[in-house]
C-alpha cells in the first residue's frame, strides 16, 4: 500500500488518499478530506480514509465477483491509518457467483432470473489475507439437475497465507499440491440437500431433504459428494400413489460435472399390499434409469383369482410435472377358481 498527503489551507486541514494494490493487479483508491495533521506532518489520532468510488475485482478467473461497496457520498468499505501508515481495513461487500456456475432458485426450488449473490463485511489486517464467514441463499448447481442446497454458513476464502483448517486435504492435494495455501474459494463444512419435487411424501408439501457436508466452490468449478439414507419409509413415499420408499441417494459432482449420481429402495404395486420390489435408479443430466428387480415371484389375489408374478416382469419410472410416473409390464400367471361343484 502507499499513502499520499497533501495541505491545502492554512488551518492544517488536508485531503488524504491511500491505494491498495489488490491481487489481480486492480487498484483501491480511498480518501478522506479534513484529516487533522500536526505541526510535524503527522495525522493526530486514527484517521478514516473511504473508498472513492464501487470496486469489482475476479476471483478464481472470473467464475465470482467481488464488489467493494462505498462512495464519498455513502461510505461503506473504508481504511484506517495513523501517522505510521496502514492500520486495517473494513471491507463492505458483495459476492456474486456466476450463472455457468451456480444459478437461484425461487422458493418451489425452480430457477429463476438472478445471481446467487451475498452481502458481507469483515475488517482485516491484510488485503490478501481475508477469510470470513458468509450466508448464500437456496442454489442449485449447473449441470447436477434439480437437486438444490441450503446452508447456514459457509467461508470465503480469499486469503494468500492460509486456509480453513477443516478444507479436505483429499481435495486440496489432488488439485493443489504445491502451494494449498494459494487456494482461494469457498467452503461449505454443513449444507443440506433438497431433492427434487418427484421425491414426495403422502399428504406432504414439504420437499424432501437430507443433510450432507463439504461442498467446495473454486476456480475448478463446483466439488461435492453427498450421501443420505433411510430418506423416505416405505410406508411415507409416493410415486403417484404407488407406495415406494426412498432408502439411498448419492450425488458425487467433480468441477462441475455429475461425476455419479444414484439412488435405491423398495415400491409396492398397487396390486399387491405385500411384496415390495427392490429398485435402483441411475441419475443421467435428463433421465433416471431404473432398474427394478425381486428375489421371488409375486402373488396376490384379485377377481376371484390367484395371480403369480413372474420375475422377468419389469416396471418403468419417469418423471412427468415434477412426479414419477410408474409403470409395470407384468409377466405371469393367473389361475382362476371356476367356483363349480362337481
Amino acid at each position: 500500500t502507499s499513502t499520499s498527503t497533501s495541505k491545502f489551507n492554512e488551518k492544517d486541514s488536508t485531503v488524504t488518499t491511500q491505494t491498495i494494490k489488490t491481487q489481480d493487479n486492480g487498484v483501491l483508491i480511498l480518501g478522506a478530506s479534513n484529516i487533522k495533521l500536526s505541526h510535524d506532518g503527522g495525522i493526530i489520532g486514527d484517521a478514516r480514509l473511504n473508498l472513492i468510488s464501487q470496486f469489482t475485482t475476479n476471483i478464481n478467473s472470473g467464475t465470482i465477483l467481488l464488489t467493494l461497496k462505498g462512495s464519498f457520498e455513502k461510505p461503506g468499505t473504508y481504511a484506517t491509518i495513523d501517522c505510521f501508515g496502514f492500520k486495517e481495513l473494513g471491507i463492505d461487500a458483495n459476492i456474486k457467483f456466476t450463472n455457468g456456475l451456480l444459478y437461484p432458485v425461487d422458493e418451489h426450488g425452480k430457477e429463476r432470473l438472478g445471481y446467487v449473490e451475498s452481502d458481507f463485511k469483515i475488517v482485516a489486517s491484510d488485503w490478501n489475507d481475508m477469510v470470513v464467514n458468509i450466508s448464500l441463499p437456496e442454489f442449485g448447481i449447473s449441470g447436477a439437475g434439480d437437486t438444490t442446497f441450503q446452508l447456514n454458513t459457509a467461508i470465503l476464502d480469499f486469503s494468500d497465507l492460509r486456509n480453513d483448517e477443516e478444507m479436505p486435504s483429499g481435495y486440496m492435494s489432488k488439485y493443489y499440491p504445491q502451494n494449498p495455501e494459494l487456494w482461494q474459494g469457498v467452503y461449505i463444512k454443513s449444507l443440506k440437500v433438497i431433492l427434487p419435487k418427484a421425491f414426495e411424501k403422502q399428504n406432504s408439501n414439504e420437499r424432501v431433504a437430507f443433510g450432507a457436508s463439504d461442498l467446495i466452490i473454486d476456480g475448478q468449478g463446483v466439488t461435492g459428494k453427498f450421501t443420505g439414507d433411510n430418506i423416505i419409509d416405505l410406508d411415507e413415499g409416493s410415486a403417484s400413489g404407488w407406495a415406494v420408499s426412498l432408502d439411498h441417494f448419492m450425488l458425487d459432482i467433480e468441477v462441475n460435472k455429475l461425476k455419479a449420481g444414484k439412488f435405491s429402495g423398495r415400491m409396492i404395486l398397487p396390486v399387491s399390499e405385500l411384496d415390495s420390489l427392490r429398485y435402483s435408479a441411475l441419475i443421467r443430466k435428463d433421465e433416471y434409469v431404473l432398474n427394478v428387480s425381486t428375489e421371488k415371484d409375486i402373488e396376490f389375489d384379485v377377481w376371484n383369482a390367484n395371480v403369480v408374478i413372474a420375475k422377468d416382469s419389469y416396471v418403468e419410472l419417469k418423471v412427468k410435472d415434477d412426479k414419477f410416473r410408474p409403470k409395470a409390464s407384468l409377466n405371469g400367471s393367473m389361475s382362476i377358481a371356476s367356483g363349480l361343484k362337481k
